[in-house]
Protein backbone atom coordinates (compact mmCIF):
# COMPACT_ATOMS: atom_id res chain seq x y z
CA UNK A 1 0.00 0.00 0.00
CA UNK A 2 1.37 3.57 -1.00
CA UNK A 3 0.12 6.83 -0.25
CA UNK A 4 -1.14 8.58 -2.91
CA UNK A 5 0.43 12.63 -3.07
CA UNK A 6 2.79 14.14 -4.97
CA UNK A 7 5.85 13.37 -2.45
CA UNK A 8 7.67 10.57 -2.98
CA UNK A 9 6.31 7.02 -2.26
CA UNK A 10 6.24 5.90 1.26
CA UNK A 11 5.45 2.54 2.28
CA UNK A 12 3.06 1.52 5.46
CA UNK A 13 6.37 -1.13 7.03
CA UNK A 14 8.73 1.84 6.61
CA UNK A 15 6.58 3.72 9.13
CA UNK A 16 6.31 1.34 11.26
CA UNK A 17 10.03 0.72 11.20
CA UNK A 18 10.20 4.71 12.06
CA UNK A 19 7.67 3.85 15.28
CA UNK A 20 9.91 0.93 16.08
CA UNK A 21 13.31 2.81 15.49
CA UNK A 22 11.87 5.75 18.42
CA UNK A 23 10.14 3.22 20.38
CA UNK A 24 13.53 1.17 20.63
CA UNK A 25 15.43 4.97 21.56
CA UNK A 26 13.11 5.11 24.20
CA UNK A 27 13.26 2.16 25.80
CA UNK A 28 17.29 2.54 25.58
CA UNK A 29 16.81 5.77 26.92
CA UNK A 30 15.86 4.44 30.20
CA UNK A 31 17.04 0.87 30.16
CA UNK A 32 18.75 0.02 33.05
CA UNK A 33 20.98 -2.76 34.18
CA UNK A 34 21.54 -2.20 37.96
CA UNK A 35 19.89 -0.40 40.75
CA UNK A 36 21.35 3.18 41.03
CA UNK A 37 20.27 3.57 44.54
CA UNK A 38 22.60 0.77 45.27
CA UNK A 39 26.23 0.84 44.29
CA UNK A 40 27.61 -2.81 44.61
CA UNK A 41 31.17 -1.79 44.58
CA UNK A 42 32.93 1.30 44.22
CA UNK A 43 36.04 -0.04 42.78
CA UNK A 44 33.75 -1.29 39.53
CA UNK A 45 33.65 1.65 36.92
CA UNK A 46 31.19 -1.03 34.96
CA UNK A 47 28.86 -1.30 37.45
CA UNK A 48 26.30 -0.26 35.99
CA UNK A 49 26.08 -2.98 33.22
CA UNK A 50 28.03 -6.02 35.56
CA UNK A 51 25.01 -8.32 35.38
CA UNK A 52 25.64 -8.11 31.48
CA UNK A 53 29.20 -8.68 31.48
CA UNK A 54 28.88 -11.53 33.56
CA UNK A 55 26.22 -13.04 31.85
CA UNK A 56 28.38 -12.60 28.69
CA UNK A 57 31.76 -13.59 30.57
CA UNK A 58 29.95 -17.06 31.73
CA UNK A 59 28.84 -17.49 27.88
CA UNK A 60 32.22 -17.34 26.69
CA UNK A 61 34.20 -20.08 29.22
CA UNK A 62 30.88 -22.16 28.83
CA UNK A 63 31.92 -21.93 24.51
CA UNK A 64 35.81 -22.60 25.05
CA UNK A 65 37.74 -24.71 23.68
CA UNK A 66 41.58 -23.05 24.36
CA UNK A 67 43.55 -24.53 22.38
CA UNK A 68 47.90 -25.03 23.53
CA UNK A 69 48.34 -21.46 21.80
CA UNK A 70 47.18 -18.78 23.45
CA UNK A 71 47.39 -15.01 23.42
CA UNK A 72 46.89 -12.07 25.67
CA UNK A 73 46.09 -8.49 24.34
CA UNK A 74 43.96 -5.30 24.38
CA UNK A 75 40.91 -4.86 21.73
CA UNK A 76 38.93 -1.62 21.45
CA UNK A 77 34.99 -2.29 21.24
CA UNK A 78 34.41 0.85 18.53
CA UNK A 79 32.39 4.01 20.67
CA UNK A 80 32.38 7.44 20.16
CA UNK A 81 29.26 8.80 22.12
CA UNK A 82 29.27 10.54 25.79
CA UNK A 83 31.63 8.21 28.11
CA UNK A 84 34.28 8.78 30.73
CA UNK A 85 35.25 4.78 30.39
CA UNK A 86 35.76 5.56 26.90
CA UNK A 87 39.73 5.58 25.05
CA UNK A 88 41.20 6.80 23.01
CA UNK A 89 44.30 4.61 21.40
CA UNK A 90 46.11 6.31 18.44
CA UNK A 91 47.55 3.06 17.03
CA UNK A 92 44.34 1.00 16.70
CA UNK A 93 42.03 1.16 13.45
CA UNK A 94 39.37 1.89 15.56
CA UNK A 95 40.71 4.71 17.82
CA UNK A 96 37.63 5.54 19.75
CA UNK A 97 35.97 3.25 22.13
CA UNK A 98 35.87 1.19 25.40
CA UNK A 99 39.20 -0.75 25.86
CA UNK A 100 39.15 -4.36 26.67
CA UNK A 101 41.57 -7.33 27.89
CA UNK A 102 40.91 -10.42 25.59
CA UNK A 103 42.88 -14.01 26.16
CA UNK A 104 42.07 -15.89 22.67
CA UNK A 105 42.70 -19.13 21.05
CA UNK A 106 45.15 -18.67 17.75
CA UNK A 107 42.07 -18.77 15.53
CA UNK A 108 40.82 -15.59 17.26
CA UNK A 109 37.88 -17.27 19.18
CA UNK A 110 37.84 -15.13 23.00
CA UNK A 111 37.92 -17.48 25.72
CA UNK A 112 37.90 -14.75 28.31
CA UNK A 113 37.84 -10.81 28.35
CA UNK A 114 38.13 -8.13 30.93
CA UNK A 115 37.25 -4.28 31.10
CA UNK A 116 40.10 -2.29 30.84
CA UNK A 117 39.65 -0.14 34.29
CA UNK A 118 42.05 2.35 35.20
CA UNK A 119 44.09 2.26 37.89
CA UNK A 120 40.62 2.50 40.04
CA UNK A 121 41.09 -1.20 40.86
CA UNK A 122 43.03 -2.70 43.86
CA UNK A 123 46.40 -3.14 42.61
CA UNK A 124 48.70 -6.71 43.81
CA UNK A 125 52.69 -5.94 43.72
CA UNK A 126 52.02 -7.71 40.40
CA UNK A 127 50.72 -4.04 38.80
CA UNK A 128 47.34 -3.76 37.18
CA UNK A 129 48.17 -4.87 34.25
CA UNK A 130 49.74 -8.34 35.53
CA UNK A 131 46.63 -8.93 38.00
CA UNK A 132 45.10 -8.38 34.39
CA UNK A 133 47.26 -11.64 32.98
CA UNK A 134 46.45 -13.62 35.57
CA UNK A 135 43.00 -13.03 36.09
CA UNK A 136 42.73 -13.83 32.40
CA UNK A 137 44.43 -17.18 32.77
CA UNK A 138 42.55 -18.88 35.76
CA UNK A 139 40.98 -21.21 33.50
CA UNK A 140 44.46 -22.64 32.26
CA UNK A 141 46.03 -23.57 34.66
CA UNK A 142 47.18 -27.02 35.08
CA UNK A 143 47.09 -27.75 31.21
CA UNK A 144 50.07 -26.92 30.05
CA UNK A 145 49.23 -23.85 27.66
CA UNK A 146 51.83 -21.72 25.94
CA UNK A 147 50.98 -17.83 26.01
CA UNK A 148 52.09 -15.34 23.63
CA UNK A 149 52.13 -11.63 24.94
CA UNK A 150 53.66 -8.11 24.01
CA UNK A 151 55.89 -5.87 25.81
CA UNK A 152 52.88 -4.22 27.72
CA UNK A 153 52.13 -7.22 29.49
CA UNK A 154 55.19 -9.24 29.85
CA UNK A 155 56.92 -8.74 33.57
CA UNK A 156 58.82 -11.44 35.35
CA UNK A 157 56.90 -11.76 38.31
CA UNK A 158 54.00 -12.63 36.03
CA UNK A 159 55.49 -15.18 34.08
CA UNK A 160 56.97 -16.58 36.92
CA UNK A 161 53.44 -17.09 38.80
CA UNK A 162 51.72 -18.41 35.27
CA UNK A 163 54.72 -20.58 35.25
CA UNK A 164 53.54 -21.83 38.61
CA UNK A 165 50.38 -22.57 37.14
CA UNK A 166 51.83 -24.30 34.27
CA UNK A 167 51.64 -21.83 31.62
CA UNK A 168 54.14 -21.28 29.87
CA UNK A 169 54.90 -17.58 28.76
CA UNK A 170 56.42 -16.36 25.17
CA UNK A 171 56.99 -12.33 24.04
CA UNK A 172 57.95 -9.28 23.70
CA UNK A 173 59.69 -7.63 26.70
CA UNK A 174 60.61 -3.78 27.75
CA UNK A 175 64.41 -4.82 28.95
CA UNK A 176 64.08 -2.09 32.06
CA UNK A 177 61.58 -4.29 33.78
CA UNK A 178 64.61 -6.53 33.63
CA UNK A 179 67.55 -4.35 34.80
CA UNK A 180 69.64 -7.85 36.85
CA UNK A 181 70.05 -9.27 33.20
CA UNK A 182 71.86 -6.25 31.58
CA UNK A 183 74.87 -7.00 32.36
CA UNK A 184 74.47 -10.58 30.78
CA UNK A 185 74.00 -8.93 27.54
CA UNK A 186 76.20 -7.34 25.05
CA UNK A 187 75.20 -3.59 24.92
CA UNK A 188 73.43 -3.01 21.33
CA UNK A 189 75.97 -0.71 20.66
CA UNK A 190 78.60 -3.16 20.42
CA UNK A 191 76.20 -5.52 18.01
CA UNK A 192 76.19 -5.77 14.25
CA UNK A 193 72.64 -5.92 12.51
CA UNK A 194 71.19 -10.01 12.69
CA UNK A 195 73.29 -10.12 16.01
CA UNK A 196 71.64 -12.50 18.54
CA UNK A 197 72.54 -12.39 22.44
CA UNK A 198 70.79 -14.96 25.11
CA UNK A 199 71.17 -14.99 28.69
CA UNK A 200 69.48 -17.45 30.88
CA UNK A 201 68.78 -16.88 34.90
CA UNK A 202 69.39 -19.93 37.02
CA UNK A 203 65.93 -20.85 36.91
CA UNK A 204 65.42 -21.35 33.91
CA UNK A 205 63.49 -18.01 32.36
CA UNK A 206 65.69 -16.63 29.10
CA UNK A 207 65.97 -13.35 27.81
CA UNK A 208 67.20 -12.66 24.28
CA UNK A 209 68.08 -9.49 22.68
CA UNK A 210 67.87 -9.68 18.79
CA UNK A 211 69.48 -6.36 16.92
CA UNK A 212 67.64 -5.11 13.77
CA UNK A 213 67.58 -1.90 12.83
CA UNK A 214 67.31 -1.47 16.72
CA UNK A 215 67.36 -3.94 20.15
CA UNK A 216 64.36 -6.22 20.30
CA UNK A 217 63.84 -8.03 23.21
CA UNK A 218 62.16 -11.05 23.85
CA UNK A 219 61.27 -13.00 26.97
CA UNK A 220 60.29 -17.08 27.63
CA UNK A 221 60.27 -19.21 30.58
CA UNK A 222 60.03 -22.25 28.26
CA UNK A 223 61.50 -21.25 25.08
CA UNK A 224 65.61 -20.61 24.22
CA UNK A 225 66.86 -19.20 21.31
CA UNK A 226 68.43 -21.05 17.90
CA UNK A 227 69.38 -19.42 14.49
CA UNK A 228 67.67 -21.42 11.76
CA UNK A 229 67.85 -19.46 9.05
CA UNK A 230 69.03 -16.23 7.75
CA UNK A 231 66.03 -13.50 7.05
CA UNK A 232 66.29 -10.89 3.91
CA UNK A 233 65.98 -7.21 5.48
CA UNK A 234 66.45 -3.85 3.78
CA UNK A 235 69.70 -1.79 4.35
CA UNK A 236 69.09 1.57 4.13
CA UNK A 237 72.55 2.98 4.47
CA UNK A 238 73.71 0.48 2.10
CA UNK A 239 70.04 1.10 -0.23
CA UNK A 240 69.23 -2.71 -1.23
Amino acid sequence: MYWSTSEPAIRMDQIANVMAVNRFSLIKRYLQFNNNLSVPNLNDRYWKIRPVLDILHKAFHDCASPSEHVSIDEMMIPFKGKSHLKQYIQSKPKKWGFKIWVQANSNGYVNCFEPYQASTVNRTKYGPIGDSDLNLCHALHGKNHKLFMDNLFTSLAVIRQLRSFDIWVIGTMRINRVLQIQSSLVPGKQLQRGSCIIATSKDNITVVRWMDKREVHMISSYAGAELIYEIVRYDKKEKN
